[in-house]
């Protein structure tokens, strides 16, 4: 790729791209202003479509629900337990907390990654 003086592409320090996958890279520049920022944005929007990287993202983000959702299921039969001690219901009412957690924060996450970078 050939870039002009003071422009860089490097790729990332200590990824280790699997076998099939596109290694990570860093595109850099030194200048300021709007110009500047929105060539930058239009190449992001560019670089994301063409690597199809919203569908990955999204396919990731359903995978992760799914396994929220079952690990959901199993925490509650879990709870149904009768012959659970006071101390493992406890230990499942955190996990069910923190699943539930997760769970909010990716969806939050994903909606506002959305809104902003709507190609």
């Amino acid at each position: 790729m050939q870039l002009r003086f003071g422009h860089l592409a490097n790729a990332v320090q200590g990824n280790v791209a699997k076998l099939g996958q596109t290694p990570l890279v860093v595109v850099a520049g030194r200048a300021r202003g709007a110009k500047v920022r929105a060539a930058t944005d239009a190449l992001a929007k560019i670089l994301v479509a063409a690597l199809g990287l919203r569908e990955h993202e999204d396919q990731l983000l359903s995978a992760q629900l799914a396994s929220d959702d079952k690990s959901l299921e199993a925490i509650e039969r879990g709870a149904q337990l009768e012959s659970l001690s006071l101390t493992e219901k406890l230990l499942l009412q955190l996990r069910l907390t923190q699943v539930q957690t997760i769970g909010r924060s990716r969806a939050a996450a994903h909606r506002a990654e959305r809104r902003g970078a709507q190609i």
